[in-house]
């Protein structure tokens, strides 16, 4: 059996480990059905060999992350980017040093790169929006409470010195 084929299996098993409440027993039954005859104590080597438990916990908090409600969208996207990206330095772990993938290497950068400019757009688009707010807010007062105005006017440079420091990460 080739290299590629025997780390197929090793991820099939691994998925089904995790799907199977981590149990190597349910995994050696589901992996017989598929037509993999695999021991219990082969699980159990290739649980310890890869470390299966710090990798599905790993994955456990990175989808935890990803069905938070209180999350936005964007940040949604960066936590399944993110998962992409550990399953990524797994792969590269299980390399030997000698080994290379220049197209995992590839699509890993191009996942850093992602999740690099979605952190910009969005610390861009709040920006505008906060600026947006501003104006709407200090028009309303103009109009609502006009002599609050100038106490927001005098302040208003270190306020937006304040909250360039305080959200501008």
């Amino acid at each position: 059996m080739g290299k590629s084929v025997d780390d197929e299996i090793k991820e099939t098993a691994f998925q089904l480990w995790r799907k199977n409440g981590r149990s190597p027993d349910k995994t050696v039954r589901a992996l017989n059905e598929k037509g993999h005859m695999v021991t219990r104590q082969t699980i159990d080597a290739w649980k310890n060999d890869r470390d299966w438990e710090g990798r599905a916990d790993r994955a456990d908090a990175i989808e935890q992350t990803a069905r938070d409600p209180k999350l936005s969208g964007e940040e949604k996207m960066i936590a399944a980017l993110a998962s992409q990206i550990t399953r990524y330095e797994m792969y590269f772990e299980s390399m030997k040093p000698s080994e290379t993938d220049t197209q995992a290497v590839y699509a890993y950068t191009n996942l850093i790169t992602t999740i690099q400019n979605i952190r910009q757009k969005t610390v861009a688009h709040k920006a505008e929006m906060f600026t947006s707010f501003l104006r709407d807010l200090i028009g309303w007062l103009n109009l609502n409470d006009p002599d609050s105005v100038p106490g927001i006017e005098k302040n208003f440079d270190d306020f937006i010195a304040f909250a360039k420091e305080k959200y501008n990460r």
